[in-house]
């Protein structure tokens, strides 16, 4: 197995743990089982809005260049998926692990009434977004001196443009446990 495909299979197997979730077979490259890892039980009738589907990238830079495309294409398939809540799971170089998310799902589960943050807000045209490893840990350091959340508010795209939320994994996870209380 290939250096990229064994830490890929890693990732999906961490994540689906933290979230509770499954990963799924040929890793979301079947129609019927579009993304990483999902959460929640298979399709049903109702809604699922408090199950995720997940997407999972990793790079061994210092940085990862989050694509329009990519988000658009994890939302529909969540979408397609029942109305699953569409997150992207990030891990860059071995120890930032972040995850995105619609700011309107953000706003919907309140998870901003569970954390006090220190944010950083960009606003770009362009297609995509240079997630920076040090600019990140240093709004990390920042927010732990304050006893903050670090999170980036980040609009992205012209024409139809994203709002996205990125915040690290383990603040994620802590938070949304305690909503679902």
């Amino acid at each position: 197995m290939s250096y990229i495909k064994k830490k890929s299979k890693a990732q999906e197997v961490r994540t689906a743990k933290e979230f509770g979730g499954k990963t799924q077979i040929a890793s979301g490259a079947l129609w019927t089982a579009k993304g990483d890892v999902r959460t929640g039980g298979k399709r049903t009738s109702s809604f699922n809005e408090t199950d995720f589907l997940i997407e999972n990238k990793f790079t061994d830079k210092p940085y990862f260049i989050l694509k329009k495309e990519t988000w658009d294409k994890i939302n529909r398939e969540a979408i397609e998926d029942n109305f699953r809540t569409p997150l992207m799971q990030i891990d860059i170089l071995e120890d930032l692990q972040l995850v995105v998310m619609d700011l309107n799902d953000y706003k919907r589960f309140n998870l901003e009434e569970h954390m006090q943050i220190l944010s950083e807000t960009f606003t770009t045209n362009k297609k995509s977004f240079r997630i920076d490893y040090d600019k990140f840990n240093d709004l990390d350091r920042r927010a732990y001196e304050m006893m903050l959340t670090p999170v980036i508010f980040l609009t992205l795209g012209d024409d139809k443009p994203v709002r996205l939320v990125i915040m690290k994994n383990s603040d994620f996870i802590y938070i949304w446990e305690q909503v679902e209380k």
